[in-house]
C-alpha cells in the first residue's frame, strides 16, 4: 500500500524560499488520515518578495506567523521529530507542487532524515487535474498550506473515485 504525506509550504518568496509555514497530512487511504503537522516560522519583513508578502497579509499568515511563529531552528527540530514519527518509510510526497515543496523542505531537515522516510517520487496533483481535465484553478485558493493540503487530498480522493478505486 502506498503511503502519501500530502504537504504545502508557505514561504518568503519564490527566488530563495524560506518556509514561513509548513503544513503535512498523512493519507493511507480514503478516509484515513495520520497525524498532522503545523508550524509558523517566524521571519522578518526583509527576507520576504514583494508579492509573497503581500499575500501573506491578505490570507493572515503575516499576523499568525508575528504572533505564534517559533524560531526557524524550533521549527526544524519539530520538523525532523515529526518525519521520525511516520510508520516506515517510502512516503509519498504529494500537493499542488511537490517540486517545490520537496527542495524547500529538504533544505529544512537533515538529508538522511528525509532519505530515511521520503520516497524519491512525487505525486503532483495538478497532473491529476489534467489527466480528467479538472479546472483546478476555479477551486478556491486562500494561501495557506492546511487548506491547501486539504484541497488537494479532496482532489486525489475524486480522482480515486472516478477511476474505481
Amino acid at each position: 500500500m502506498s503511503k502519501y504525506l500530502f504537504a504545502d509550504t508557505e514561504t518568503t518568496g519564490l527566488v530563495n524560499p524560506k518556509p514561513v509555514e509548513i503544513f503535512c497530512q498523512p493519507w493511507l487511504e480514503v478516509g484515513e488520515l495520520g497525524r498532522s503537522f503545523n508550524v509558523l516560522i517566524h521571519r522578518e519583513d526583509h527576507e520576504f518578495e514583494t508579492k509573497a508578502l503581500e499575500m501573506a497579509h491578505e490570507s493572515g499568515l503575516y499576523e499568525a506567523m508575528k504572533q505564534y511563529g517559533v524560531s526557524p531552528a524550533d521549527a526544524f527540530k519539530q520538523f525532523e521529530e515529526y518525519l521520525k514519527s511516520l510508520d516506515g518509510d517510502g512516503w509519498i510526497l504529494s500537493g499542488s507542487d511537490p517540486g517545490f515543496d520537496v527542495r524547500v523542505l529538504k533544505n529544512f531537515c537533515f538529508d538522511f532524515i528525509w532519505e530515511s522516510k521520503m520516497h524519491y517520487r512525487t505525486l503532483d496533483v495538478n497532473t491529476v487535474c489534467y489527466l480528467f481535465s479538472w479546472e483546478k484553478d476555479k477551486l478556491p485558493r486562500k494561501h495557506r498550506a492546511e487548506d491547501d493540503v486539504n484541497r488537494d487530498i479532496g482532489i486525489w480522493e475524486r480522482a480515486l473515485k472516478k477511476v474505481g478505486h
